[in-house]
């Protein structure tokens, strides 16, 4: 129990956090096992990756720590890495690094299907939000002169 409630502080700190030095010191945790238990650390990624404030940090984390993730989750679920990460992408510029790490295992058995989706969706999501961009500028301007 008191493990339990260690990884739901440090998952509530991961999708909450604001301040960028608290999110260094989150993001330094992924490379920490005796902090950070094997069976939590996708968890904690997901939590990183999904705060729009540390994308950014998480997503260079996974490029520049790769083969430790390979290492700490074996074939196990070495897919959902990609995978959670592509769910959250809403930039040009994160797809972009997104591609261009990623590309380079388009041939791996394993990740060959998750990315060939992580792709799709990622285009698509992209092409919404441009097209809706718009739109959606207008009426948050609407809303502001409303107030």
């Amino acid at each position: 129990c008191d493990a339990e409630i260690k990884v739901d502080i440090l998952y509530s700190l991961a999708a909450y956090s604001k301040n960028s030095e608290h999110i260094e010191q989150l993001v330094r945790l992924l490379h920490e096992p005796e902090i950070v238990r094997p069976q939590d650390h996708l968890f904690l990624y997901i939590y990183l990756i999904r705060n729009y404030r540390s994308r950014d940090q998480a997503l260079a984390w996974l490029i520049e720590n790769w083969s430790y993730v390979i290492e700490l989750t074996g074939d196990k679920s070495i897919e959902d890495y990609p995978r959670y990460t592509a769910n959250t992408l809403r930039t040009e510029a994160e797809a972009e690094k997104f591609y261009t790490f990623f590309n380079t295992k388009k041939d791996d058995p394993i990740l060959k299907r998750t990315l060939e989706i992580a792709h799709t969706e990622i285009d698509a999501r992209l092409a919404l939000i441009k097209s809706q961009s718009t739109e959606v500028d207008t009426k948050l301007k609407e809303l502001k002169e409303n107030k």
